[in-house]
């Protein structure tokens, strides 16, 4: 990374007074950060880009939108989930103005929008511009394009949270085939369908389908990606859940280890996403009955989820978690209660897809109360 920074600061003193070559100069040094994972120095870049091209392009928008949807996806990545909704939607507007509604930018830009609010957990909202984006895209593109897979992949994972889990399935198993014969089937590409492919065996019950496609996504990402990008943490979460649901609660606990070394290096000590694998590291130490190290390690989660922009149903299964943990190690029980109490007026009011958490934290709690 410090041999890249040194070679853009080069290329961009060399470049002086033109100020076109340093824009793109800064811009694709931000895309070369985002395909090796570096998040926070790609955004540098980006923004860099972004604000020599509003000072000194300001005619040409559509130059402007790629560089703020390149910015966009390094803040989404980078955990800065409303920054990049902001973004996403300038991006929107610039290419429905200059292109019309029915670009394939457009489509692209939606579905963007659709995955920062799959992951906010606005499932309803990001439903619609996931609807919208395939719609687009079945309108420009043949049917074994990419695109269509992308959109039907991420349409999936949302129709999964909503628990339409039968109507997500068909879409994976539409994308599948697809991405294997567009894409390869070393693909990177691939990985992130059959991460989601797994996510939706395991919401069905079917723990072993499960288990054995996150096992070939790990493996496939492990080559296409290296052993330490921020991608392969996620998927080590996504097996790392289904093998904890099999009570396999050791390899559980390594692959949740291994993507918070991965995410450390990657995203440093105290990044939003650090509470994924913090969260899992603790659950295992619980179900081990080892409930003071499950107590030090939620704890961090839990700080570090109070402290960024989390998911406030992460939040709460983090807090009931922790109280838990409080109440098995003997420790603060009375925290331990108003942990638990917090965590199920958030289950509440979460709808269907919290129901199982929901019952966990009222039945937790009428034992102690």
């Amino acid at each position: 990374a410090l041999a890249i920074a040194r070679l853009a600061q080069a290329a961009i003193k060399r470049s002086g007074d033109d100020a076109d070559q340093r824009m793109h100069i800064a811009s694709t040094i931000g895309l070369v950060y985002i395909r090796k994972g570096e998040y926070a120095e790609a955004i540098k870049y980006l923004q860099k880009a972004v604000d020599m091209q509003q000072k000194h392009q300001a005619g040409n928008r559509l130059i402007l939108a790629r560089t703020l949807n390149n910015l966009a996806i390094a803040l989404r990545r980078n955990g800065q989930r409303d920054e990049s909704i902001g973004m996403f939607e300038q991006t929107l507007g610039i290419w429905r103005a200059e292109l019309g509604p029915n670009h394939p930018l457009v489509a692209a830009t939606l579905n963007n929008l659709g995955n920062v609010l799959k992951i906010q957990g606005r499932y309803s909202q990001a439903r619609s511009y996931l609807e919208q984006s395939l719609a687009i895209s079945e309108k420009v593109f043949n049917p074994n394009h990419p695109q269509i897979a992308q959109r039907l992949e991420n349409l999936g994972g949302v129709l999964n949270e909503q628990g339409e889990n039968e109507l997500a399935l068909k879409y994976l198993q539409r994308a599948i085939p697809i991405r294997e014969r567009a894409n390869g089937l070393e693909s990177a590409e691939l990985a992130n369908a059959l991460n989601t492919l797994g996510a939706i065996f395991s919401n069905m019950g079917r723990k072993q389908e499960a288990r054995q496609t996150l096992e070939r996504a790990l493996a496939i990402q492990e080559r296409a990606l290296g052993a330490d990008h921020p991608d392969l943490g996620y998927s080590l979460i996504n097996l790392g859940s289904v093998l904890y649901g099999q009570e396999d609660f050791a390899e559980a606990l390594r692959l949740f280890e291994r993507a918070l070394l991965i995410f450390e290096r990657k995203l440093g000590s105290d990044h939003l996403l650090l509470g994924y694998p913090l969260t899992g590291i603790g659950m295992c130490l619980s179900e081990t009955n080892k409930p003071a190290q499950a107590v030090r390690i939620l704890e961090r989660a839990l700080h570090i989820r109070e402290a960024t922009a989390c998911d406030k149903n992460d939040l709460a299964e983090t807090r009931f978690l922790l109280a838990r943990a409080l109440w098995a190690a003997k420790k603060d029980r009375k925290r331990a209660l108003g942990l638990a109490r917090k965590a199920l007026a958030v289950f509440d009011s979460a709808g269907e897809h919290k129901q199982t958490m929901k019952k966990e934290a009222e039945s937790w709690l009428a034992k102690r109360q």
